[in-house]
């Protein structure tokens, strides 16, 4: 007899979780991205809530991107990257060297 403990609700909801956690591994591009800005951003020695009013985006949304829960636009990859003084292809580049 099977569990009560164990229900089809309770296995669809930790194969949900589990699949979210999955889809963030360093092969997600926006997870990539993140980390990209994050080493740039911390090299060049400037706080998130800086960066943001650099790039005239919240503080938030620098937050988002760095940990690869935001599907960034091209219009914000380009305002980060003029915000912290780089091309956006140098960016790119780092990004697809930690893929």
């Amino acid at each position: 007899m099977p569990s009560d403990t164990y229900s089809l609700w309770t296995y669809r909801h930790h194969y949900t979780y589990h699949s979210a956690v999955t889809r963030t591994k360093s092969g997600d591009p926006r997870v990539a991205f993140g980390l990209a800005v994050r080493r740039f951003r911390l090299a060049k020695g400037v706080s998130q809530e800086k960066l943001g009013e650099l790039a005239d985006i919240h503080r938030t949304y620098i937050g988002d991107v760095e940990r690869g829960t935001r599907n960034v636009a091209l219009v914000n990859m380009t305002k980060i990257a003029v915000a912290l003084g780089l091309p956006l292809s140098r960016i790119l580049q780092d990004m697809e060297r930690q893929q």
